[in-house]
C-alpha cells in the first residue's frame, strides 16, 4: 500500500497542511496517464474512515511510518478510480468539488456512480450521507441504469426504486438487454436484478 512519490506526476493539494499523499490509480512504477497524487490530511481520513484508520494505525507498517507536513507519507491506491477518490477526499476535507467542465449534454451519472463505489469501499456511506443523497437527487433524471447502480451500491432503496421504475417504463432510456453490455452497470448490479427488471418491463 505504501510507495515512493513520483516527481513526474503533479501534486493535487486537497489539504494545505497535509501529511499524506495518496497515489491513486496506479503504482509508482506504472505508466498510466490517469494516475493522480493527492495531498490529504491523515487525521481526517483516520477519524472518518475505518478503512483508512486500520492501516494508518499503530498496528500496521504504514501507521508506524513517520509522516509530517514537510515529509508526507505516500500510500498507493492502485485499483481506485482517480477522479472518484479526489471527489471523495474533497468532500471529506470540506472543499469545493471541482466541475470537470463536462459538456452540458453529457451526464454526471457515471461520475456519481464511481464516487458511490469509493464511498462504499471506504466505509463512508454514513459520514457522507447528506452529500450522496443530494447527488442522487441531482442526477435523478439522468441515465436510470447508472442511477440505479449508484443507489444500489449506497443501499438507498427509494432512489433505486425510482430509477428502476423509469428504466423499465420510459422507452427513451437504454433497455435492460442493452444494459447487460454496460460494464459499470453489470459490475455493481447483481444478475438477479436484471431478471427481475425484465419481468417488470
Amino acid at each position: 500500500m505504501s510507495g515512493k512519490e513520483d516527481p513526474k506526476i503533479p501534486l493535487t493539494t486537497i489539504a494545505e497542511r497535509g501529511d499524506l499523499i495518496l497515489y491513486v490509480g496506479g503504482t509508482k512504477d506504472a505508466k498510466r496517464q490517469d494516475v493522480k497524487k493527492l495531498l490529504v490530511s491523515s487525521a481526517i481520513l483516520i477519524q472518518l474512515s475505518k478503512v483508512f484508520a486500520a492501516p494508518l494505525g499503530p498496528h500496521f507498517r504504514e501507521g508506524q511510518a513517520s509522516r509530517s507536513e514537510s515529509d508526507p507519507q505516500v500510500i498507493e491506491l492502485p485499483e481506485d478510480n482517480t477522479n472518484a477518490i479526489e471527489d471523495m477526499c474533497n468532500l471529506l476535507h470540506l472543499n469545493v468539488v471541482a466541475d470537470r467542465s463536462r459538456p452540458k449534454a453529457k451526464s454526471d451519472a457515471p461520475r456519481v456512480l464511481c464516487l458511490a463505489v469509493a464511498i462504499d469501499k471506504y466505509d463512508l456511506v454514513d459520514v457522507l450521507r447528506l452529500q450522496w443523497l443530494g447527488l442522487l437527487h441531482a442526477i435523478s433524471t439522468e441515465g436510470p441504469q447508472l442511477v440505479a447502480a449508484a443507489a444500489y451500491v449506497l443501499d438507498q432503496p427509494d432512489a433505486f426504486w425510482a430509477a428502476t421504475r423509469r428504466w423499465t417504463m420510459d422507452g427513451r432510456h437504454v433497455s435492460i438487454h442493452e444494459s447487460l453490455r454496460h460494464d459499470k452497470v453489470c459490475r455493481y448490479l447483481p444478475a438477479r436484478i436484471f431478471g427481475d427488471l425484465r419481468s417488470i418491463g
